[in-house]
């Protein structure tokens, strides 16, 4: 595959894995460099900006609409996924192997 096509074809399985995640977790050892340093990106970014904890080997697609500021934080357990176009609003807590759907709402409700 040339270079062009090698970053059309990662650009198209990026999309593919932020609509459908459970193929992030369960992606072939070919994508594990580029796809894992995607996702520190995604993560780091995230984290940064948002009262956000996640667990190891999480997937968040940079679709997800994710707000969490201090007071209603986010904290996602070990293989959670958020898909395109979630919304997820804290406090929300969730546990290992949770998965936000595409499209998906969840507001925490009240500040803890």
């Amino acid at each position: 595959m040339d270079t062009s096509t090698t970053i059309a074809y990662r650009a198209q399985h990026k999309r593919r894995f932020s609509w459908m995640p459970w193929l992030y977790h369960a992606r072939k050892p070919r994508h594990d460099a580029w796809a894992a340093a995607w996702q520190r990106e995604v993560q780091d970014e995230l984290m940064h900006l948002e009262t956000v904890t996640l667990g190891k080997d999480c997937f968040i697609a940079p679709e997800a609409k994710i707000f969490a500021e201090p007071g209603r934080a986010i904290i996602l357990g070990e293989g959670c996924s958020v898909a395109a176009e979630a919304f997820l609003h804290g406090p929300i807590r969730a546990g290992s192997r949770v998965s936000f759907n595409a499209r998906v709402t969840a507001d925490g409700g009240r500040a803890a």
